[in-house]
């Protein structure tokens, strides 16, 4: 009698256990299905915290020479960072759009802000023009072209992207002092390169691009190239021209490193084409297929009426999402956010935020 009511009572503590395990593998699923079906966020959330603009000199700049802006040609970094995360930090190094700066400033406030809410070390590069008697006597006497042939706005337009990824580079190169001296650790074996517009000059240049800039002076044809092992990741938004604008179709389609590229219509059809020009894999593009989807909006700013304005914060939002899942897998190699990017639904979640007005994006990967 007694082995009997033993024998109940562990049939019915299986019965029950099958259930309760069951119950738990349904909620696994809902879960998951619930991820799956919202817009990517971090890992963890925390409070962005500006150390403040430090500024290095670089052995390729020459100087420092004063400016017409005020201040000297020094490299000028302003540093964000996740308050109370854990150290080392990834690390997301910034390069600006439009022309170097005549005076020291911070650049990409707001790209920066929301890395370091996301546990991303964000260092954001203000970069700095040489002065015409730097052109002369540095650049133009180092390729041997004598004075009078010496145009100097020709030649500082070359060296506006090629001192950028020669920026990038001795930050990378210097990145443990640089900790030292804010008071934080970084890890220089998580490393990625963003830039925007004038800035992806640098994510080009760095993932293996090869640049062919012409002059009418004697010197002619100008090749340079930066390939750089150490950045496990680049973000191009509102990338720079591609072939049409002296990059060698050779050497884009040969960049292996996973590659992210965000445009949309308001910006151009040059800036679209660079991600088709590509060839690699873990490259991924989101297109945004709307007038409001104008050229600094990729910079997280705001631009045009306030429709396109309105606009304008829905697409932040997609821009974020993509961006952040982006670098959780390849800096993080979150196997999540990696599945998040592939994922065949994922034109379908953003199309769940949509207005009634705003066109559907589109998004590509390989």
């Amino acid at each position: 009698m007694i082995n009997t009511e033993i024998i109940r009572l562990i049939l019915v503590f299986t019965f029950s256990l099958l259930i309760l395990l069951s119950a738990c593998k349904k909620d696994d699923t809902t879960i998951n299905s619930q991820v799956s079906n919202e817009l990517y966020s971090s890992l963890n959330s925390y409070e962005a915290t500006e150390l403040g603009m430090f500024a290095y000199s670089p052995p390729h700049r020459t100087g420092p020479n004063e400016l017409s802006g005020g201040g000297f040609t020094n490299l000028y970094l302003t540093i964000w960072v996740p308050s109370n995360a854990k150290q080392p930090l990834p690390v997301v190094v910034y390069s600006h759009g439009g022309n170097p700066r005549t005076s020291p400033g911070r650049s990409g406030i707001e790209w920066s802000k929301i890395l370091a809410e996301s546990g991303y070390a964000a260092i954001a590069m203000h970069h700095l023009a040489r002065n015409s008697e730097d052109v002369r006597l540095n650049i133009c006497g180092e390729l041997n072209v004598e004075q009078q042939h010496c145009d100097v706005q020709d030649f500082s337009f070359h060296y506006y992207g090629t001192d950028r990824a020669e920026d990038a580079i001795y930050v990378m190169n210097i990145l443990d002092s640089i900790g030292k001296d804010v008071g934080y650790e970084f890890d220089n074996g998580r490393i990625a390169i963003m830039g925007f517009s004038g800035g992806t000059n640098t994510t080009h240049y760095l993932s293996g691009g090869v640049r062919v800039s012409s002059f009418d002076s004697p010197v002619n044809d100008i090749i340079s190239s930066f390939n750089e092992s150490r950045p496990k990741a680049f973000l191009a938004m509102a990338p720079g021209g591609g072939v049409e604008s002296g990059w060698t179709a050779e050497s884009l389609s040969e960049i292996s490193s996973p590659f992210f590229c965000l445009t949309g219509e308001g910006d151009n059809e040059v800036r679209a084409a660079f991600y088709d020009q590509l060839s690699g894999t873990d490259q991924y593009r989101l297109y945004i297929p709307s007038p409001s989807a104008l050229h600094s909006s990729f910079n997280h700013a705001f631009a045009g009426n306030p429709e396109d304005q309105e606009n304008q914060k829905l697409f932040h939002t997609w821009m974020d999402a993509a961006v952040i899942a982006f670098l959780d897998a390849y800096l993080l190699e979150n196997e999540t956010a990696k599945e998040w990017l592939r994922s065949p639904i994922l034109p379908e979640i953003i199309h769940e935020t949509l207005a009634e007005d705003v066109t559907y994006p589109t998004w590509s990967y390989r």
